[in-house]
């Protein structure tokens, strides 16, 4: 017979949730930066990311 140990051990400390949050409304509320990796289309990703957030967030 055989008997598997399962390695998971209970928590000890209450989990918390995740709440850190940046605002990222209006024109000069954040800068961020993102640089290509030197991956193969790694430019043309970074291309469309900011397509994308600029249509999530126009003043980004």
């Amino acid at each position: 017979m055989i008997e598997y140990h399962n390695p998971e051990a209970s928590v000890g400390i209450e989990n918390q949730p995740y709440e850190l949050s940046l605002a990222v409304k209006g024109s000069n509320s954040v800068n961020l930066g993102f640089m290509a990796n030197g991956f193969p289309d790694s430019v043309n990703f970074l291309n469309e990311l900011q397509n994308a957030m600029q249509e999530l967030e126009p003043g980004i």
